[in-house]
């Protein structure tokens, strides 16, 4: 997350902190459906949501500037 928000430290720890409490707020759901029909149905709803986090992470992240290069080096 630090790496997302390189000028915003104090809100990449935020959003690393609240993961925890969201993921407990899932897991919930997921083992009453797991409970319900079969564990298997859990590892798919796991890996679907690791997918869409992965591409919104893709998705959403911020283009990469070009590195200054020194006149020294340049010349």
């Amino acid at each position: 997350m630090q790496d997302l928000l390189p000028h915003a430290p104090g809100r990449a720890t935020t959003l690393f902190s609240n993961t925890f409490p969201a993921g407990q707020l899932m897991a919930g759901p997921l083992l009453g459906l797991a409970q319900q029909f079969s564990y298997r149905l859990a590892f798919g709803i796991g890996a679907a949501m690791c997918t869409t986090g992965l591409l919104i992470l893709l998705l959403l992240r911020p283009k990469v500037r070009a590195a200054a290069v020194p006149a020294a080096v340049a010349a």
